[in-house]
């Protein structure tokens, strides 16, 4: 027990609170910094998660079934497709009814769960564990303000990593006051039994990765105790504990297993009606991914360019989720330190030494498991054996996981070395200790600011955006959208359409929709056929779809036949500027997509660089913004930028997958320019069939000189 007096007391709390409120500001600054009009998020993730929010919203306020939202219409249980956001809604729900709007009550809801993150830590280090303040304290801001963490917050899931310290502290505090304090220990066992299930139905990735490296600390830790002389006698006192606990261990397990039900009963059935992720190291750090703290780093950011000139180390795909260099080389140096320790002593002895090996080692061996090399990965290993693996599509997240446990071991180390520093003799040593103990504390955390952006949802926008969707006839019963905006951002502002209107929609996004479902892309051409296929197979009627091209409300026959009058006549434009005003014209009917005028734009600034050069910028084959070796840049043909276009368009689904781009080939004689797998190529077939690739029919179209035809 750490005793100080009332007044240091006192300032200690005051101190945590104030830190904890300088971790949170910078962490939100952009927030505070806009007058609380730019949030947290993206058009994708973020008002995905609103969207399954809103619904908890809706079913606490007694209009619908718990697993079933208003999506994929008339589906059920299709919560299950995607995490549930259940202990994101414990704190939405409340903040909704007291009349904040959702966009308010997101922010507000991550920063108490940012809080939530900064508090248990601090308890965990020091009720938990016994260690010092300071560097508890110091730890506390690390955890709460990782690097990674200031990177991908846009992805707001990666968030729920908050909840570890209190799962943690749980288990601490359950083993600690088992013996003395039974009904405390209840308490603790039972908040853990309905917390890590409820982690699971919040952020699946998160629940599973915080069970996998328990379970490997745990395999670490069994691993030292045997290798000890005693270690067979410590571990036949653990039936014996179990057997001394029995009423108290009894007592918590139904509400593990009433958890785990829950858990299994939402996602199993979704996981047998979706095909399993197949393997891929599109998604695997390698090894500077470990080190890479981003662009945005105020410290690093300067080794973006040595880090990136070395694509064999580096996987741009894992988007710098890796930790800062200084705080990775401490995490081990102490690792190290107390494995030699631990080596040169008593295992049973010295608890602090073992959990920090146990830590670290299995920090180190998760690490091994899910980088890559020449497209080699331990992860297929898990992959195949571990249960639920198959549905982990990011494994890289697990770095921002164990960025929890990193911390957690930095804090002991620190507390480690200020006890170190307080036994050295020299005066003169031991003040120069402490300077360079002072830099350290301040300069780990100081490590952790990034500048990069997180908040990219205004307000006032969305609100406006939602709001001038004027509301649909009186008969219908059942919504769709058409010609919205491209991907999976039409799916989801359907989704937020729904609620709105409570009425449902057929429409929906999740990460793996039902395999019977098939509407995804709402500009193709074939979507409307598709859309009346799902009606007729259902039995849908009064459907009714907004159509975002023309702002207004439709029966669906009706939307078919005004389809069908403009769109299917042949053009034929006398030269590039012609085409390119019919193309934007035809876009603006809602009958093809943005890629034909930007092929267009591409292949006029193609012809102004040979007129200068005499050649085709040369491309090794077919590249594009993303191909099969990575991520190509945003000039992925070289030379045009900016002399000949202000900048290369982006097919619009906005993507990462190399077979949804635009392509460039070019020998510098002649060159090929085509966009793959567009939605939009049946409708492109019907105005200009000239234009459909020949080497790929029904695949893609766009630009060519005579002997690239084939290519």
């Amino acid at each position: 027990m750490i005793k100080t007096s009332t007044f240091f007391r006192l300032v200690r709390i005051l101190a945590c609170f104030i830190v904890a409120s300088g971790s949170i500001l910078i962490f939100f600054h952009e927030f505070w910094n806009s007058g609380f009009n730019v949030f947290i998020g993206n058009e994708g993730d973020a008002k995905l998660i609103l969207a399954f929010l809103e619904h908890w919203l809706r079913v606490i306020s007694g209009g619908g079934e718990w697993k079933s939202p208003f999506f994929f219409f008339p589906l059920r249980g299709v919560l299950g497709y995607s995490d549930a956001f259940l202990l994101y809604a414990l704190d939405y729900v409340p903040l909704r009814f007291a009349g904040i709007d959702p966009y308010l009550s997101l922010e507000l809801t991550l920063i108490i769960i940012q809080s939530l993150g900064f508090f248990s830590f601090l308890a965990l280090t020091r009720l938990g564990l016994g260690l010092e303040f300071i560097p508890s304290l110091s730890a506390a801001v690390i955890f709460s303000t990782l690097n990674s963490l200031n990177i991908s917050a846009a992805n707001v899931q990666n968030l729920s990593v908050a909840f570890y310290p209190l799962l943690a502290l749980c288990v601490v505090m359950f083993v600690e006051m088992a013996s003395t304090r039974p009904r405390t220990a209840f308490f603790w066992g039972t908040t853990f039994s309905a917390l890590l299930p409820a982690l699971l139905l919040t952020a699946f990735y998160y629940g599973w990765f915080f069970i996998l490296t328990a379970l490997t600390t745990l395999a670490v830790l069994t691993f030292f105790i045997l290798l000890s002389g005693q270690g067979r006698d410590m571990l036949t006192k653990i039936p014996l504990w179990v057997s001394t606990h029995k009423i108290l261990l009894a007592a918590c397990l139904p509400i593990l297993l009433l958890g785990f039900f829950f858990v299994l009963f939402l996602y199993l059935p979704a996981y047998y009606n979706t095909s399993p992720l197949p393997y891929s190291t599109d998604h695997l750090p390698k090894i500077l991914d470990l080190i890479y703290p981003g662009s945005g780093n105020r410290f690093w950011g300067w080794t973006e360019s040595w880090i990136d000139s070395h694509a064999l180390y580096h996987n741009a795909g894992v988007y710098s989720t890796g930790f800062t260099p200084l705080f990775f080389s401490f995490f081990i140096l102490v690792v190290l330190f107390n494995f030699r320790r631990l080596l040169a002593s008593n295992p049973l002895h010295h608890w602090h030494q073992r959990l920090v090996v146990a830590l670290g080692l299995s920090t180190l061996i998760l690490m091994l498991f899910v980088i890559q090399l020449n497209d080699f990965s331990l992860w297929r290993a898990v992959y195949i054996v571990v249960p639920g693996a198959k549905a982990i599509r990011f494994p890289f997240r697990l770095l921002i996981a164990l960025g929890s446990v990193v911390a957690l071991v930095v804090a002991i180390g620190l507390t480690q070395l200020q006890r170190a520093i307080g036994e050295v003799a020299k005066k003169w040593l031991r003040y120069a200790s402490w300077s360079g103990y002072a830099a350290l504390l301040v300069l780990l955390p100081l490590e952790q600011l990034n500048r990069s952006p997180t908040h990219h949802l205004f307000r006032s926008t969305e609100i406006a955006l939602l709001a001038a969707v004027p509301d649909p006839p009186q008969n219908c019963r059942i919504i769709g959208v058409l010609r919205g905006r491209e991907g999976y951002f039409a799916q989801i502002d359907a989704m937020h359409l729904s609620l709105r209107l409570n009425l449902p929609t057929i429409n929906g996004y999740t990460g793996s929709h039902p395999q019977s479902w098939d509407l995804g892309d709402s500009w193709g051409t074939d979507y409307l056929e598709l859309v009346q296929s799902w009606c007729d197979k259902h039995r849908l009627v009064d459907v009714c779809i907004y159509d975002y091209s023309r702002s207004a409300w439709a029966g669906l026959k009706d939307i078919e036949d005004s389809q069908t009058k403009i769109c299917q006549k042949e053009v034929q434009p006398k030269n590039d500027t012609q085409a390119h005003d019919i193309a934007l014209d035809l876009l603006s009917q809602g009958c093809v997509t943005g890629r034909w005028a930007h092929l267009i734009e591409i292949k006029i600034a193609l012809q102004h660089y040979f007129t200068d050069h005499g050649r085709y910028p040369p491309a090794n084959g077919f590249s594009g913004r993303y191909s099969a070796w990575g991520y190509s840049g945003t000039d992925w043909i070289a030379g045009l930028v900016p002399d000949y276009i202000a900048t290369l368009p982006k097919d619009p689904r906005g993507n990462k997958d190399p077979a949804n781009q635009y392509l460039y080939a070019s020998n510098g004689y002649d060159y090929k320019l085509i966009a793959h797998n567009p939605s939009d190529v049946k409708a492109i077939f019907q105005v200009q069939p000239e234009l459909i690739d020949p080497a790929r029919p029904g695949r893609a179209y766009g630009y060519w000189t005579e002997k690239a035809a084939t290519w």
